[in-house]
């Protein structure tokens, strides 16, 4: 049965996880915790330190572990599959620990989003089948309800386009510049 708390906890768990992935690429990010109902000056906010996004992430991951169940089980799986849940955050708690250095918290929060997991038996059904036993939180994609992001990011076969991904001829030179520049190496053109 959902509740407002499980509502909240599944909006927290996304708000952690989007500002987990705005930090590793921008570093210190606004941190914006209140609706935004008008477009105007107060929309004009500045960035703030990691470490504060950081605590936010962390109580928000806080709230979605003590609020969310461990699996939804309303027997409809288009609306149970895919959604967030208690394992989820645990496993996204234990990569902002990982990030964090912070080892031994991130082995408890791995071991608890591992609970009832075991490996598949045959590897390539993790990629060929979805929601497999261990998959823990996973992009789903269907004809009928179709995601737009799985839509251009998944191969063909598994009914999408495969469009958004670099060609082997844009990859190649683009790793040639990033090592170029990483070591300070002088360009040599051909």
């Amino acid at each position: 049965m959902l509740t407002v708390n499980i509502v909240i906890a599944e909006a927290r768990f996304l708000r952690a996880y989007h500002y987990f992935t705005l930090i590793r690429s921008w570093g210190d990010v606004p941190l914006v915790l209140t609706p935004t109902k008008v477009a105007d000056a107060s929309l004009q906010v500045s960035r703030n330190p990691k470490e504060d996004v950081y605590k936010q992430i962390l109580d928000d991951l806080t709230f979605a572990i003590a609020n969310l169940p461990m699996d939804f089980a309303t027997g409809d799986p288009s609306f149970d599959v895919g959604r967030a849940n208690k394992l989820a955050a645990y496993a996204l708690k234990a990569r902002v620990h990982l990030y964090r250095q912070e080892w031994a918290l991130a082995s408890a929060a791995a071991a608890s989003a591992s609970q009832g997991k075991t490996l598949e038996s045959n590897f390539l059904s993790i990629f060929e089948d979805q929601n497999t036993n261990e998959s823990i939180w996973e992009l789903q994609f269907s004809i009928t309800n179709s995601n737009p992001i799985a839509f251009f990011l998944f191969s063909t076969a598994r009914g999408g386009r495969n469009e958004m991904r670099p060609t082997t001829d844009l990859q190649m030179p683009l790793l040639w510049e990033m090592l170029v520049e990483f070591l300070q190496l002088p360009l040599i053109q051909d």
